[in-house]
């Protein structure tokens, strides 16, 4: 499996012209998430809460 993924830290770090090619077509920046039970949600929180960093470092480590 390879994937490749492409972040913004903020709008801070961009150039004018990124900033500008991501806010033309919002639609195409849009992440959908779909579960099917408690786990997921669990799993979107750990992902994305800024007060879990120390709990997703440890859960990240599980994949090296």
């Amino acid at each position: 499996v390879s994937l490749v993924a492409w972040t913004i830290q903020g709008l801070g770090t961009s150039t004018s012209k990124e900033g500008k090619e991501y806010f033309i077509d919002l639609d195409k920046q849009k992440k959908y998430f779909v579960w099917v039970d408690e786990k997921d949600g669990d799993a979107i929180e750990l992902a994305f809460n800024r007060k879990k960093i120390e709990a997703r470092k440890n859960w990240l480590r599980q994949f090296e």
